[in-house]
């Protein structure tokens, strides 16, 4: 896990990229669309680059707990994966859909969850390995083998738990494609959600046809617990842990099957060989069900060193369970069983078997252990909560007998180890807070041999914070943070109207949960995590008041959340000239080379800023219209009035209509610094007269009585005068706004001399003199 080599198609950033294996973090796999990238389209990418490998092994790291809730039809694992955590109870994958496992499959160190019927389908599976994980379902099946599929498989689990399941595993009817097929379980835990609709917990069916030679499926089963949570609606309470139909070897050892009324650990019709030693079979009622049913034997059956014990006062006892129907040449092996039972007059044994040899039993009348657990100051749906700072108190009460218990949580993981002193003792447990219901577990012994706790074996409970911790939030369906965690969710304020908004809350350790209407009117909220669609048509506000558990001052805390949105308004810009030097005729007037404007925009996407021409001279950043101003570069300067207008739309693509301040568009002067100031005399005849005023061909002289012409070409001028040889200044009447050009024309008599001074609008004057002679 040092390295982690990226998408082949989507990320692939390697000189090259053929190699044997591939390593992906969920989390972090990018998109071809990055600004749609939730951890469904994580997925799915995934899977697209694996199929594109589908020869290379893929492993894919989760670190977190994910949902993939809107993938579309089965997932179908058809390339080898390993689906790898940070530990069960970090890591969590939750699906939606169905996952059809058609190649092979390692599962580690995460709990692996489901929405559809099964929570793993093994279709065409050449293996499927599950260590240090948690399968949980609520309901269904966690492990279903389909017979269509005609491959021998493998599955292997170890140190894993299977939470809520209807099955653990279940096989439909394998014909012999399937021979050779292994299930080994080793340090399972088990709570199993059994009813009248699953006879077992686990079904291995190999059919009518036993077959003969090596057999269909060898299923072991060692060092483990089983437990079957109580099912209310049941009207029977017949339950099987094993079922194995057909010509299969069952081995079961070393484990612990917590029966909850008259279960049966073991059913076997015609099985090759069975082993069933070891093993603890708790809380049996008195019935006439065997606790381990044999039926048509082909080979060797032991049945060795196997306690059972009983709360309840009369108890049927089946030393091998009814071992019948067997071959003749079975071989039936019993010894060392010993049974615990309540103290009373009559009990039965039955021996329904033939060929058993070295029958031995052990009979023991006791008394059953209580663990009663103190220290909760509230309860939630039932369910006893322990505040966050304060310790769980277990108190053992039970038989002389028992010396010591032993605590463990949920994942079969040891919390605590207990000395027990005349049916005596105490332990305290500090256990981490968790939104989900715990679990521990108390089991007793006797120098070594268990002993039945009567009261206290499951206990669940809570460990929740003092205060709740509530978030309530509106986001539109842009607003990229609706899946992150909701320590990172960015709430929207606003949104346009009739477009569909997102309501999401996370609502953690609340026992109930109001929304406030008025001062004195409220209504029941969910206190489960909420996320639903709505239009908006107006303004929304909406709120949630959550109470907490009862901490150990007898009062709960209440914490408030508001969130509202608005109507968007609909996208619109405002735009005005900015920094000018001073105004000429009311208008904004610039002697530099660039001039800015301010901007008041929303909802706009973009804009070109184009001049009177119709060309566009500046393009609007997305930064210009966030931080509200923008610079844009001008031309030379010009005499007239020159204007600009901005041409803007939103993220559709549709006009946003430009506020100007009180105009059509942006209206100015671009001037010089300096005002330009040229005068010339022509002689009549001087074509250079009527072109451009650089092009002038001055005359300096010209015949007596010949007519003449002054022409004067004056830009960037406020003021124009001349000054006559006694100093009287003579102003210019200017024609038209700013226009100081003359053009006059007389009989010349005598030498003419005259000038011209002109004022910029910065202050600026310049001089020009002209004067004409006879020649």
């Amino acid at each position: 896990m040092n390295k982690v080599l990226p998408l082949l198609s989507v990320l692939c950033v390697l000189v090259s990229c053929n190699v044997s294996a591939q390593e992906f973090y969920l989390e972090k796999i990018q998109c071809e669309k990055a600004e749609d990238c939730d951890i469904n389209k994580k997925f799915e990418a995934f899977l697209k680059d694996a199929r594109a490998a589908s020869s290379e092994n893929h492993t894919l790291y989760v670190g977190t707990k994910v949902k993939l809730d809107a993938l579309s039809g089965e997932i179908n694992i058809d390339f080898p994966l390993k689906i790898v955590g940070s530990g069960k109870s970090q890591s969590e994958i939750l699906f939606s859909n169905p996952v059809v496992v058609k190649h092979s499959l390692d599962v580690s160190m995460i709990r692996f969850r489901s929405h559809s019927e099964h929570v793993l389908t093994l279709d065409g599976a050449t293996r499927l390995r599950i260590n240090d994980a948690s399968i949980t379902k609520n309901g269904g099946a966690c492990i279903k083998v389909k017979s269509d599929s005609n491959t021998a498989f493998e599955i292997d689990a170890s140190e894993s738990d299977f939470m809520g399941c209807r099955y653990i595993v279940h096989t439909d009817e394998l014909n012999n494609n399937f021979d050779g097929s292994t299930i080994t379980f080793s340090q399972l835990g088990a709570d199993i959600r059994g009813d009248l609709s699953s006879r077992a917990a686990i079904v291995i069916n190999s059919g009518s046809d036993a077959g003969t030679g090596e057999p269909r499926v060898k299923m072991t089963l060692q060092d483990s617990h089983f437990y079957r949570s109580e099912c209310g609606s049941c009207t029977s309470d017949q339950f099987t842990y094993v079922y194995s139909k057909g010509h299969n070897n069952i081995t079961i050892e070393d484990s612990y099957f917590e029966n909850y009324s008259s279960s049966v650990s073991l059913k076997a019709e015609n099985p090759n060989n069975v082993k069933f030693n070891n093993n603890l079979l708790t809380g049996g009622a008195g019935d006439d069900n065997p606790r381990v049913d044999i039926t048509g034997l082909k080979g060797r059956a032991e049945v060795i060193n196997n306690t059972i014990s009983s709360a309840n006062k009369e108890l049927t006892i089946y030393p091998l369970g009814a071992i019948k129907e067997s071959k003749p040449t079975a071989k039936i092996v019993t010894s060392g069983n010993a049974f615990y039972v309540k103290n009373k007059d009559e009990f039965k044994f039955y021996e329904q078997a033939r060929g058993l040899q070295s029958s031995l039993y052990y009979v023991t009348f006791q008394q059953f252990t209580k663990a009663l657990f103190t220290g909760a100051t509230d309860s939630f749906e039932g369910i006893p909560v322990f505040p966050d700072n304060k310790a769980m108190v277990i108190n053992i009460d039970g038989s002389s007998a028992v010396d010591e218990c032993r605590v463990y949580n949920e994942y079969n993981e040891p919390l605590a180890v207990v000395n027990v002193n005349d049916g005596k003792a105490m332990v305290e447990l500090k256990l981490g807070v968790a939104e989900r219901m715990q679990t521990v577990m108390t089991r007793c012994f006797s120098h070594g041999v268990p002993m039945v706790v009567q009261e206290g074996s499951i206990y669940n409970f809570y460990v929740w914070k003092n205060t709740p911790e509530v978030k309530i939030c509106w986001f539109k369906q842009s607003n990229l943070t609706i899946n992150s965690s909701p320590s990172n969710w960015v709430c929207d304020t606003q949104a346009p109207q009739y477009s569909d908004i997102i309501f999401k809350s996370d609502i953690k350790y609340a026992k109930q949960c109001e929304r406030i209407i008025s001062s004195d009117k409220s209504e029941r909220a969910t206190i489960a995590n909420e996320e639903k669609i709505v239009t908006l048509y107006n303004a929304i506000s909406t709120n949630r008041a959550c109470h907490g558990i009862k901490g150990s001052s007898g009062t709960a805390q209440v914490v408030k959340s508001v969130a509202s949105i608005a109507i968007e308004p609909p996208p619109s810009i405002k735009v005005k000239l900015m920094s000018y030097n001073r105004t000429l005729s009311g208008l904004p007037l610039y002697t530099t080379n660039s001039l800015n404007i301010g901007l008041e925009a929303s909802g706009v996407q973009s804009c070109d800023v184009i001049d009177s021409s119709g060309t566009i001279v500046h393009r609007l950043t997305e930064s210009e219209l966030r931080n509200t101003s923008a610079t844009i570069r001008l031309g030379g300067p010009i005499q007239n009035v020159q204007t600009l207008s901005l041409r803007c739309k939103d993220s559709n693509g549709a006009n946003v209509t430009t506020s100007y301040n009180n105009s059509d568009r942006l209206r100015f002067y671009h001037w010089a610094s300096t005002p330009r100031v040229k005068t010339c005399w022509f002689k009549d005849g001087n074509g250079s007269r009527y072109s451009n005023s650089n092009n002038w061909n001055c005359d300096t002289s010209a015949p007596w009585g010949s007519k003449v012409y002054f022409k004067s070409h004056i830009e960037f001028a406020t003021q124009c005068y001349r000054t006559k040889s006694n100093g009287q200044k003579v102003y210019v009447t200017p024609s038209g706004a700013y226009n100081m050009n003359e053009e006059v024309s007389l009989t010349l008599t005598n030498t003419v001399a005259t000038n011209r001074t002109c004022i910029g609008a910065t202050g600026s004057s310049v001089t020009s003199y002209a004067t004409i002679r006879l020649n």
